[in-house]
């Protein structure tokens, strides 16, 4: 995502500090109120316009994930099951591919049948630290599914075992794969061999 804001030469040299004052704006309006209508905004977040831009990126991107209907550039698509066709017109998904991400990995955890209510609150309140973290190592997004017990992970990241082995041995990921352990029958690994536990592709339109 590109985002830019144009302040003419006049108004510039009128009122110098404008543009500064709106980024400020935005930023604290996303702040205050992003939470409200879904992914609250990144801690620490400045007035950078290429961190605002990606905070709105990731903002929409959820939205997106969680609607039942929505449009995105050239494909349109309906709800499963809603009696009406859906169509999409085949374009290069690697233009609209997340700046740095080269990667998308899909993968299947398990988590234990009475541990469904103590795994998805958990994941309403991952630490910050480990968020960063995982963003750090290269991940642009990261979503779960679950059909009862099974979990099914999507991820878009730099290098899928780059990322394992600066998170094998963080201490604050170690923390939250042993609190997962607790709760999974099938877990992530994080492992060196974890890097081939992709599931494979099956089909793709």
């Amino acid at each position: 995502m590109r985002a830019a804001l144009f302040i003419t030469c006049f108004n510039d040299t009128v009122f110098p500090g404008t543009g500064r004052a709106v980024v400020t704006e935005i930023r604290e309006l996303f702040a205050e109120r992003m939470g409200e209508w879904g992914q609250p905004a990144p801690e620490g977040l400045s007035d950078d316009p290429a961190e605002l831009a990606e905070a709105a990126r990731r903002h929409q991107r959820q939205k997106f994930l969680r609607a039942k209907a929505a449009v995105s550039g050239a494909t349109f698509a309906r709800a499963p099951h809603s009696g009406r066709r859906h169509r999409r017109h085949r374009r290069d998904r690697s233009r609209h591919r997340p700046r740095g991400a080269a990667m998308r990995i899909a993968l299947h955890t398990r988590v234990r049948t009475d541990r469904i209510e103590e795994y998805e609150a958990a994941h309403r309140e991952v630490p910050a630290e480990l968020t960063d973290a995982i963003r750090a190592a290269g991940v642009t997004s990261w979503t779960i599914w679950r059909s009862g017990p099974e979990l099914f992970h999507l991820l878009e990241c730099e290098d899928y075992a780059r990322l394992l082995a600066r998170l094998e041995g963080l201490p604050v990921n170690i923390a939250w794969q042993a609190r997962m352990a607790e709760l999974l029958d099938v877990v992530h690994d994080y492992s060196a061999a974890g890097a081939a536990a992709g599931l494979p592709a099956v089909w793709e339109l």
